[in-house]
């Protein structure tokens, strides 16, 4: 992580210094996601077990926490498989020659590899292998924009108001 370090300055965007690994300060962007992110469980949960004749609560709950857990695992094996991809295929052409190969397999790699190298072309490969995981990134962005976008009209097509059940 030496390189990592030399890189991260006082002069770094904030969002950048809460992600990387060796910043000294807060994770503050993950607090903020996960203020972000906080009420969609519930709120979701809330909609299944209410919408559920009481006697089936329970297994309405099941379903729900079931679903949540299977699709988060799928969201990051998709979403997480679209990155290396993209990171691979665009580090590939963009490192110098006689690189290690092992740094297209990912980003801690590559900076495992740059820690080794001389320090004008270690900051190639940095530069190689950031360039390549934001687009991972940005790929990614897109396809979840794409997808909420898509859910977004039968989500709201098929919600409707019931009247409360006591």
């Amino acid at each position: 992580m030496r390189v990592a370090r030399r890189y991260a300055t006082a002069e770094s965007p904030s969002w950048q210094l809460g992600c990387c690994p060796c910043a000294q300060r807060p994770q503050r962007p993950a607090a903020v996601a996960v203020f972000g992110f906080s009420p969609v469980p519930v709120l979701s949960t809330n909609l299944v077990v209410g919408s559920a004749p009481s006697d089936r609560a329970g297994s309405a709950a099941a379903l729900s926490e079931t679903g949540g857990e299977l699709g988060a695992a799928l969201g990051v094996a998709v979403m997480g498989s679209i990155v290396i991809a993209v990171y691979r295929s665009g580090v590939a052409g963009d490192l110098p020659p006689g690189v290690a190969p092992e740094t297209g397999d990912s980003l801690n790699a590559a900076l495992a590899v740059a820690d080794r190298l001389p320090p004008a072309l270690a900051a190639q490969v940095v530069d190689a292998a950031r360039t390549a995981f934001t687009q991972g990134l940005n790929a990614v962005a897109v396809v979840g924009i794409a997808l909420l976008v898509a859910l977004a009209g039968p989500a709201l097509a098929t919600l409707r108001e019931r009247a409360p059940s006591h």
